[in-house]
């Protein structure tokens, strides 16, 4: 079972209850409710794999569009630019 303390500090930015992570191949999401829910994207937000279900994923998904979203984790100030 993952560190939810760690996690949660280490994220970038968390949006009702979903932990989301920039990494080098994309952006990776737990669900700090039910840690055993997760989700990888790549940086063109395609499903690397998950252990989430399909609710959930439609979740993170549409979070991961979110403009806020983007101006946080997509600035530029990290590895590189997200793409849409």
């Amino acid at each position: 079972m993952p560190d939810i303390k760690t996690i949660a500090d280490k994220a970038d930015i968390i949006v009702n209850g979903y932990a989301f992570t920039r990494q080098s191949d994309g952006i990776h999401v737990l669900n700090l409710n039910r840690p055993d829910k997760a989700i990888a994207f790549n940086s063109d937000g395609e499903v690397l794999e998950t252990t989430m279900d399909d609710i959930e994923i439609s979740i993170a998904s549409r979070y991961r569009l979110l403009p806020l979203f983007h101006i946080l984790l997509c600035s530029g100030v990290y590895a590189r630019p997200c793409q849409r």
